[in-house]
This record gives structure tokens, C-alpha cells and sequence, in this order.
């Protein structure tokens, strides 16, 4: 079985400014978009956000093939440790479908199963995200997710 490509690698850390700041120096990235569940733009610079007086709770850096996301909490699994969160992979429907049955066959913790989604915890507890669509281009999908908050907040 081959897979299509790694989706992004998620990082959880306290200070999300500090460490995004670290990997983009580190690792030459750029910044994709950083979320604040729509109380500014996905690509408001950190002058922005402060004076709109809110907070991200994660930000997405890239830079050719890598993608890293760090955040700092706010999502759907509060966790306390900081470091690696969870390993996301593109992977094609069979993929996708193969893994949903061995990690029922093994008993594993599933987190979000849907068609196109699988979130679960392998035996050492570490999370994978698998997904059949690609974040090859994670500016858009910032734009995707922008436009999403955006029809969320407004009146039906």
C-alpha cells in the first residue's frame, strides 16, 4: 500500500507566537494562515490579531512539501502535553478504508471516523489523521476555512 503524501505535522506548545517564530526560523517556513475561529482574518499578521485583541489557537507554516501546524489548544481534545500532537496523512479512499478496518480488528481509540476522515490513537497512544484530501495547497485551505467561519457567523 502506498500512500499519497503527509497532510502536515501538528505541534502543541503554550506560547503559540514563540514557537511559531522558532519553526519559521528554524525551518525557513512561511506562514500559511493562523486561526482564530473567525474574530479576525486567517491572514491578519500578528499586529492585526493584537490589535483586534484576540488569540489564535493554531497557526499553519509551510514551505514546499512540509506543512506544520502548532497549536495551542482551543480544538476538539484539550490535552495538557506539549510537543508532537498528532502525524496527519493524504491517503486515497482505499486507504482510508483499509486502516479504518485494521484499527477496528486491533481495538484502537477512534476519535472522528467519516468517509473522507479518520482521527484515532495507535496502541502508543500517539494520534494519526488520515484524510483524503490533500493540504498540498494549505493557503486555500485557510481560505476554505475563513470562508467557513465567516458563513457561521452570519444570521440565518
Amino acid at each position: 500500500m502506498k500512500y499519497v503524501d503527509s497532510t502536515h505535522i501538528a505541534l502543541r506548545f503554550t506560547d503559540l507566537r514563540a514557537a511559531e517564530s522558532y519553526y519559521r526560523e528554524l525551518f525557513d517556513l512561511d506562514v500559511a494562515w493562523r486561526d482564530t475561529k473567525g474574530t479576525a482574518s486567517m491572514f491578519a499578521t500578528w499586529e492585526e490579531i493584537d490589535a483586534a485583541g484576540v488569540q489564535p489557537w493554531i497557526t499553519a507554516l509551510h514551505c514546499d512539501n512540509l506543512r506544520l501546524t502548532i497549536e495551542t489548544g482551543g480544538g476538539s481534545e484539550p490535552r495538557a502535553s506539549l510537543g508532537l500532537d498528532h502525524v496527519g496523512l493524504h491517503v486515497s479512499q482505499d486507504q482510508l478504508r483499509r486502516v479504518q478496518e485494521r484499527a477496528a480488528a486491533l481495538g484502537l481509540d477512534v476519535k472522528t471516523e467519516t468517509e473522507r476522515f479518520f482521527i484515532f490513537h495507535d496502541r502508543y497512544g500517539l494520534k494519526w489523521e488520515l484524510d483524503t484530501h490533500s493540504h498540498a495547497d494549505i493557503v486555500a485551505m485557510g481560505r476554505e476555512l475563513e470562508e467557513r467561519h465567516r458563513n457561521r457567523q452570519q444570521p440565518a
